[in-house]
């Protein structure tokens, strides 16, 4: 099956970005943790057919994008950047994945083995963290769903006909909670080779 994973970034450069989680840590500590989770996810997919969806005021910024494949997002609603995104790549896939950074505890192995043509991994706060799908699906199923809500995942579900797979549930990063949360799962591991655990611990010194 050939597929590809498109990923939608948050900027780890970008001073100007508003977030909730820059609301509540300063600018240096969410740059520095929204690239940990870039680089996390970028070895994540080392070997698949990866684009990376930036906004297109990005461009000059991103040094690390320099050798990937990029998608300049258009569109004013999320459900525009997200169909002119998967627009520009679909026809060459079978299979289409889109997920985002601020999950970095993604299971590329559980999403690998998981049976059907649509995944969905939902987000404890309702939405969801990842999403898969065949190519030639109708893309106006992102339509008329309620995102940054409760009710995101559970909207996009009504949208599709077809039955949905369900992968585990899991959380995306978007708040203080969320950030004080991974950080407890990180610095249990073992893992200092992990870029996760890595800024972890150089955060606690």
């Amino acid at each position: 099956m050939n597929k590809c994973y498109i990923v939608f970034t948050k900027y780890f450069d970008d001073l100007n970005s508003k977030t909730k989680l820059r609301a509540d840590i300063d600018e240096k500590t969410v740059n520095d943790f929204n690239k940990a989770c870039f680089v996390t996810i970028k070895e994540k997919l080392e070997g698949c057919n990866v684009y990376w969806s930036v906004h297109n005021v990005q461009k000059k910024r991103h040094s690390l994008y320099e050798k990937e494949e990029v998608i300049f997002q258009e569109g004013v609603k999320l459900s525009e950047i997200l169909i002119h995104t998967i627009e520009q790549v679909r026809d060459r896939y079978d299979q289409v994945g889109i997920l985002g950074t601020d999950c970095p505890q993604i299971d590329l192995n559980e999403i690998d083995s998981a049976k059907g043509e649509y995944l969905l991994g939902q987000c404890a706060d309702g939405g969801f963290y990842y999403f898969e799908f065949p190519s030639h699906m109708d893309l106006n199923v992102f339509k008329e769903v309620r995102y940054s809500s409760e009710f995101a995942a559970s909207d996009l579900i009504k949208n599709i006909t077809p039955e949905i797979s369900l992968l585990s549930p899991r959380f995306d990063v978007d708040r203080i909670e969320d950030f004080n949360r991974i950080k407890e799962i990180y610095l249990k591991e073992d893992l200092f080779n992990n870029p996760m655990s890595k800024f972890f611990k150089g955060l606690n010194g």
